[in-house]
């Protein structure tokens, strides 16, 4: 909810939390089925997957947003 409110608010943040958050909920999914080990079930992969899809739609934001800013800085 933290990351939601700073992607509207602080942008740079805002996505570097995302991110975090996103790696966090994935690696925590990859420690808790190799410490259990009784297999993968589908409400790891329900919580793996939107860990994987928010970090890497948060890092593409990221490299989009640094390119631009990039981008702008070489033209002046």
């Amino acid at each position: 909810m933290r990351s939601i409110m700073l992607i509207f608010t602080s942008r740079q943040e805002g996505v570097l939390a995302s991110v975090v958050a996103g790696l966090i909920m994935a690696g925590f999914i990859v420690v808790e089925v190799a410490m259990l080990r009784q297999g993968v079930s589908w409400i790891e992969g329900l919580c793996f997957g939107p860990g994987l899809v928010i970090s890497g739609l948060a890092a593409y934001l990221w490299t989009v947003e640094n390119r631009r800013h990039h981008l702008q800085i070489g033209h002046m």
